[in-house]
């Protein structure tokens, strides 16, 4: 049973990572409301699962008084961070907004939008978090035979993807990367359209009102136009939640107007997917050479070791590299010239029944 819900899990965080992958290509590629929706939803579902499954696990280690070790070399703050505070600021407040709305962001109203635009910043952060799933799929796998290889690509993985991730929190919280100059210029497009109805209703002796209604309806973006703060136009436009994260509000003399930031939104998941696929370069440049290397220098060395510390018939030669200079040198040369040659000469005495010295010889003594 425990193998059958650890391969659960295991199968469910890569479709939550292909999920989040897919949600980002659906906004620069413009999929359709009801597929990105869907997207919201099975997002939800599965940090649902992820946080009932920290859930259990906090659970079980508190009982067995186990907690720091399974937050810390259990890696169970990564179970934390891709789970409970993507369900209860990203993944839920959407959900909320979806089954409150339906389909269409006319349906919320101007108490919504408003309500919406109070939270989407802590969504639009929040949403990075994602990211930490890659961590968890790490976390789950067993994919090196030697747990010190293991435990030590953990840490250094988990350490590079969690400062990556963190870097990208900053840039976002501190505005050094956004949509701020296509948004400025979105705002000035608005000023020249309302100079211009302007002119023309007071050239013409046309109601202004009617004139921007007309131009507005063609314009995809616009949301509610508010004119001394009572609401002159609004319209019922087929955008999913996902895009009414990008909901921006402008002031101009006495309008207000609430628009879809399309172009900034674009950008964004642009950004997220350079991200996102920077960091599958990260995990296999790590995994494919960075392990090797670790294992041939450090962990290939301590095997042998050990090994030939504790097993009277084995006698493999580490193989010594004489360019190179450092600790793990050392242990090979001091093993190959020095054990080695002992265990031959005395490995009767080594390894008698009775009292056997290879189990009061420990790797420490050596280094």
């Amino acid at each position: 049973m425990k193998k059958f819900i650890e391969n659960f899990i295991t199968f469910t965080i890569i479709l939550v990572i292909a999920q989040t992958i897919i949600e980002e290509i659906a906004v620069v590629s413009a999929f359709s409301t009801s597929f990105k929706h869907a997207l919201l939803v099975s997002g939800f579902i599965f940090d649902l699962i992820f946080s009932v499954e920290f859930g259990f696990r906090f659970f079980y280690a508190a009982r067995n008084k186990k907690t720091k070790k399974y937050l810390s070399s259990e890696l169970g703050w990564i179970d934390f961070a891709s789970s409970i505070p993507l369900l209860f600021l990203n993944s839920g407040p959407m959900l909320y907004f979806l089954f409150k709305s339906g389909d269409s962001v006319g349906a919320v109203g101007i108490i919504g939008v408003l309500n919406l635009l109070k939270v989407v910043k802590i969504v639009r952060v929040t949403r990075i978090l994602r990211m930490m799933r890659f961590l968890k799929l790490l976390k789950n796998l067993n994919f090196l035979k030697s747990k010190i290889t293991q435990q030590h690509m953990n840490f250094i993985i988990s350490s590079v993807i969690s400062f990556i991730i963190l870097s990208v929190i900053t840039v976002n919280l501190t505005g050094l990367w956004g949509s701020s100059d296509l948004k400025e210029i979105k705002e000035k497009n608005f000023q020249t359209v309302f100079d211009e109805t302007m002119q023309l209703s007071i050239l013409y002796s046309k109601d202004f009102n009617e004139m921007m209604t007309k131009v507005l309806e063609k314009d995809k973006t616009i949301l509610i136009l508010e004119f001394d703060k009572q609401t002159v136009f609004e319209k019922k436009i087929d955008a999913s939640l996902i895009e009414m994260q990008n909901i921006n509000s402008f002031q101009y003399q006495r309008f207000n107007i609430y628009y879809i930031d399309y172009e900034g939104m674009s950008l964004e998941s642009r950004f997220n997917l350079v991200i996102i696929i920077t960091i599958l370069f990260v995990l296999t440049g790590l995994l494919v050479f960075y392990s090797k290397k670790f294992a041939l220098d450090v962990s290939d060395t301590i095997q042998v070791v050990e090994k030939g510390l504790t097993d009277p018939n084995y006698f493999f030669r580490l193989k010594e590299n004489t360019e190179t200079e450092n600790e793990s040198e050392k242990l090979t040369k001091a093993y190959n010239e020095i054990w080695l040659p002992l265990k031959m000469k005395y490995k009767k005495e080594i390894y008698q029944e009775e009292k056997s010295l290879a189990d009061k010889i420990h790797l420490d003594d050596l280094f």
